[in-house]
């Protein structure tokens, strides 16, 4: 077995953790239902962690072999779905969550996304040293803009109390999404 084959295995034993952990989540949450009350910010992040793992997990494939090329490759790739970890601890609620919130997503939200937005924030700065590195962008193109503003918006909203702080980070995010999406669209097509 090669170093990119070993390594491509064990990113897809902790993305596949990360899953599980995920789908846990969604389940108390779904059959909890009647006494959930939903966040959008909470909602929105839920939906974002899920396409954003799952993009780095296809995504991955493209980069493996470079990865064992020296140590830094290395840690950015088991830096990445570490830090999809611990966004993913502090987003899903465990039964003990729903009942000391009664339910409250704004409530365990407001409480816990500040380790979530740092996880994140160290995500799209790991991102876009994988972009410079891997994908030969230019410093200051569009990708590493918007990664650097999402890593902005998502540290300003770990430490602000400030609810429209979310808002200012969830669109933020969806910029960056639509962004990177009409951009791998339109080099496709």
């Amino acid at each position: 077995m090669s170093h990119a084959e070993f390594l491509v295995v064990f990113v897809s034993i902790i993305l596949g953790f990360n899953l599980s952990e995920y789908l846990q989540g969604v389940s108390r949450m779904v059959k909890g239902r009647r006494e959930v009350k939903r966040y959008l910010p909470h909602s929105f992040w839920q939906v974002m962690i899920l396409i954003m793992m799952v993009q780095w997990w296809w995504a991955f494939w493209l980069y493996h072999a470079r990865t064992t090329e020296h140590m830094g490759g290395f840690l950015i790739a088991l830096g990445i779905p570490t830090f999809y970890s611990l966004a993913i601890s502090f987003l899903m609620p465990s039964d003990s969550d729903l009942k000391e919130h009664e339910g409250d997503m704004e409530s365990f939200f407001k409480n816990s996304s500040g380790i979530m937005y740092v996880s994140l924030a160290l995500i799209f700065v790991l991102y876009s040293e994988t972009g410079l590195r891997w994908l030969g962008e230019e410093p200051w193109s569009g990708h590493i803009l918007f990664r650097g503003l999402v890593s902005l918006s998502c540290l300003y909203a770990a430490f602000s109390a400030k609810r429209w702080a979310d808002y200012i980070a969830m669109a933020v995010m969806s910029a960056n999404m639509g962004y990177f999406y009409s951009i791998r669209f339109f080099e496709t097509s």
